[in-house]
């Protein structure tokens, strides 16, 4: 009975069904859709894999200061109290980052009445008391004090804010 219906033409409808179906799966295979099949705010936030849009894919001065999460920054503040000073010497220390940190900022207290003792310098280090790295890379901040003649002695406290 079904030979009966097996025509020429029945035949090559068939196959011409199956091709355009076969057809239409590979030309939506992986990867196949592009920016010529999107139309216009057709991709939206809600449709973007968390995690898929990295820095490097942001043009520049697209995202502002106030979309920008503090705790990402993961900034960390470290101190060390220098030996006390004399008066009328001179002192310092040097606040150092946690190892894979780096210095970004610094500066110190002369002592807790922050009265006696100026700064005489303030500046990032790289190590303990070395000059900055060629290329900026600080892992400390080194603080020297100047005590004045007829104070008290003065323990001062260097402090070193970092990144990363």
């Amino acid at each position: 009975m079904i030979r009966k219906h097996l025509t020429y033409a029945n035949v090559m409808s068939t196959i011409a069904v199956f091709l355009l179906l076969g057809g239409t799966a590979y030309a939506l295979a992986k990867h196949s859709v592009g920016t010529k099949q999107l139309k216009n705010n057709a991709v939206s936030a809600k449709k973007i894999k968390n995690g898929a849009v990295t820095a490097a894919k942001l043009a520049p001065g697209s995202v502002g200061g106030n979309a920008i999460n503090p705790a990402s920054f993961n900034v960390t503040v470290a101190s060390t109290t220098a030996a006390p000073i004399t008066p009328g010497n001179v002192g310092g220390g040097t606040a150092t980052c946690p190892a894979g940190k780096k210095a970004i900022a610094g500066g110190g207290v002369s002592d807790s009445a922050n009265n006696g003792a100026y700064i005489e310098d303030s500046r990032p280090v790289t190590g303990t008391s070395g000059a900055p790295a060629a290329n900026g890379s600080f892992t400390g901040w080194r603080v020297i004090w100047q005590n004045q003649t007829g104070a008290t002695n003065k323990t001062p406290t260097t402090y070193v804010v970092c990144l990363g």
